[in-house]
């Protein structure tokens, strides 16, 4: 009788390619060998060569599923993300002409304000940042007017102008001066008032300022710029709201009894600070339907539209 290793000298090893590139799979026994050696010996040689098909089959199942993984996870949002970084890095860089139109934007000195500003001013809008710090507006003012500077245009060179004015949403006069100075600048550069964003807002300060900055500085605003806006053949009024709207019960409070007829709801709002951003909540509650009644109001007598962001 033959032993196991005489056995496998005379055996033909046959390479199995399960893909290009893979490992070859040896000591597969052709059927003319296995004839050759006693059952025993082919029994065990058959199940060896089972069990090495069978790693082989699972080892290239699990590197194909990690290697569609890899590609469909990993490579693929990389490529994404990549395309995504150079369009915008383009549409930074391509600004549309000016347009002789004017935008205010308040609460543009930081986060979703300041980029506002930075992408009207790139769609040819003469811009006016409406903010509390001067300082800040300047720093934003500065980097609006470098970007325009170093970016393309297909049209007139001369880049569209960037204005700052101080704002105090919780403060009704200031709405007035905004007014007066946002109509100085339209006479000045020929331009119409056509876009207000009311992005201005305040969260986890006291419940009576959270009203009067969320709500009523939005109101004051709109209203005080409303003339200009439908000197404007379209106009839009941008209300900034949140989805902390869902979790309001209510806009009004109970107020009980003020102290005199002479005090308003809003100054009888408790000083105390908002911990549970309830009152934020309603704030951007009481906006939104605020946006409704405008919609249904001003149609009926100007071009001005008014959405929700």
């Amino acid at each position: 009788a033959f032993s196991f290793v005489a056995a496998s000298k005379v055996i033909n090893a046959r390479c199995v390619r399960s893909r290009p590139g893979s490992r070859r799979l040896k000591d597969r026994p052709s059927l003319l060998s296995l004839s050759l050696l006693p059952t025993s010996a082919q029994t065990a040689l058959t199940k060896t060569g089972a069990m090495v098909n069978n790693a082989s089959i699972l080892r290239w199942a699990v590197y194909g599923i990690l290697t569609e993984l890899f590609h469909n996870i990993i490579v693929r949002n990389v490529r994404r993300f990549a395309k995504s970084e150079a369009q915008a890095a383009a549409q930074f860089k391509l600004r549309q002409p000016a347009r002789s139109e004017i935008a205010v934007v308040t609460g543009s000195t930081g986060g979703i304000g300041s980029c506002i500003a930075r992408l009207l001013a790139f769609k040819g809008y003469d811009v006016v940042l409406c903010a509390r710090d001067e300082n800040a507006a300047n720093r934003i003012m500065a980097d609006i007017r470098l970007a325009l500077k170093d970016s393309l245009v297909d049209g007139p060179i001369e880049p569209p102008s960037v204005y700052f004015v101080e704002y105090h949403a919780d403060d009704e006069r200031s709405a007035l001066q905004v007014a007066s100075r946002v109509k100085e600048i339209s006479i000045e550069t020929n331009s119409k008032l056509s876009v207000l964003v009311n992005n201005a807002g305040i969260m986890g300060h006291s419940k009576q300022a959270t009203i009067k900055v969320n709500l009523l500085g939005p109101v004051f605003l709109t209203f005080a710029l409303l003339a200009l806006l439908e000197e404007s053949e379209r106009a839009v009024v941008v209300n900034v709201g949140s989805s902390a709207h869902l979790r309001a019960t209510g806009v009004v409070e109970d107020l009980g009894d003020p102290s005199g007829p002479s005090v308003s709801w809003v100054d009888a709002l408790p000083t105390t600070a908002d911990e549970d951003l309830s009152t934020y909540a309603k704030s951007k509650l009481a906006i939104m339907q605020f946006s409704m009644l405008l919609r249904h109001w001003l149609p009926t007598r100007t071009h001005v539209h008014v959405v929700d962001a």
